[in-house]
């Protein structure tokens, strides 16, 4: 979603040529589709395992294609697993590198903002706090704000909310996060995530 939202903004304001790993949305925006992400899209190490093949496959697929079209920027957009890895092999070849959307580092193995620093030649963060992080570690950075503020408007006040969910106006509230990222799983967490918001709401 961030990437397809980025690439519309730089159609709609340069004469580019887009191209390299998304879904239907990147496709819609106008980017030309060298690895499809689904291919790519796992969750956990037995699934890594089992798609290690098709990994390495995108991965070249990617490479060879900038290796042929030298592109002006490889512009990488979360998914740190994939990514590095992918940006370690670009960068002997010339090709400049830009995080866009930065893993959260700071909240799990901090020391791989190093791996930024030697890697890329920006990194563009959407909180406040990560230039700061970030930037300690050497890295040149630039907040640039959330892409969905002002994007995302709340449809329903609170008290309609707990109203439609039987829920007391006045309680205090117990969020739970269920974000679905790589592969959208949350067919796989939505049950146990469910039955954990049950207990909740009960105590």
């Amino acid at each position: 979603m961030y990437a397809a939202r980025l690439a519309t903004a730089l159609k709609e304001r340069l004469d580019v040529e887009l191209f390299g790993m998304g879904g239907p949305q990147m496709r819609a925006a106008g980017v030309e589709i060298v690895t499809d992400y689904a291919e790519v899209a796992v969750v956990g190490i037995t699934e890594i395992v089992k798609h290690l093949p098709s990994l390495l496959q995108a991965m070249e697929r990617l490479v060879m294609a900038a290796e042929k079209r030298r592109p002006a920027l490889a512009i990488l957009t979360d998914f740190p697993g994939f990514h590095l890895r992918l940006a370690r092999k670009l960068k002997p070849k010339g090709i400049r590198n830009v995080y866009y959307i930065c893993p959260q580092f700071w909240a799990w193995r901090p020391w791989r903002a190093n791996l930024v620093r030697r890697r890329f030649a920006k990194a563009l963060c959407i909180f406040p706090f990560e230039e700061k992080f970030f930037s300690h570690a050497g890295v040149p950075t630039k907040f640039i704000g959330h892409p969905l503020v002002g994007a995302v408007q709340a449809t329903k006040d609170r008290k309609q909310f707990c109203e439609e969910l039987g829920l007391d106006t006045g309680a205090g509230r117990k969020p739970v996060d269920c974000d679905a990222t790589a592969g959208e799983p949350g067919g796989r967490i939505g049950a146990p995530f469910a039955s954990v918001a049950g207990g909740l709401r009960k105590d």
